[in-house]
């Protein structure tokens, strides 16, 4: 690898451990903001909770979703 990393995963690992304060995501239709920190463990949960049901690491997954913040969780 050139130094570029090689998932959106590392790329928001990379970015929550140099601005974990800093917004990730704002969805005014909601009043959401999420830093990047937050975002992180977000998307942990929900890999864990994949994991749980039978998903395993570099199968591939259909989401079918709105422009909604949820579909960003599943990095």
């Amino acid at each position: 690898m050139n130094g570029i990393p090689a998932t959106i995963g590392e790329l928001l690992k990379i970015r929550a451990t140099r601005s974990p304060d800093h917004p990730a995501i704002i969805y005014h239709e909601r009043g959401l903001t999420l830093s990047y920190s937050e975002l992180l463990k977000i998307s942990h949960r929900v890999a864990c909770a994949l994991s749980a049901q039978g998903i395993a690491p570099g199968e591939r997954l259909a989401v079918w979703a709105n422009n909604v913040p949820e579909w960003i969780y599943l990095r």
